[in-house]
């Protein structure tokens, strides 16, 4: 599992390869947060916000775009 917290402006991709809601398969962070809906072992998980669009995404599912 990827654990990594990449730093804002850092560009990253979906494991899966979907799109954002921006349709772009790339993204940039705009901040990290806890995540809204996801929690585990009673802590929330961490997740990006992105300037491109609205999406709120779990970091452990994002990696860095080179």
């Amino acid at each position: 599992m990827n654990t990594l917290i990449y730093p804002i402006g850092t560009k990253v991709y979906k494991k899966s390869g979907k799109p954002f809601l921006s349709t772009y398969k790339v993204n940039t962070i705009k901040g990290i947060i806890d995540h809204p809906y996801k929690i585990k072992d009673g802590v929330p998980v961490k997740a990006y916000t992105f300037e491109e669009d609205s999406s709120i995404v779990e970091c452990s599912i994002c990696y860095k775009y080179e």
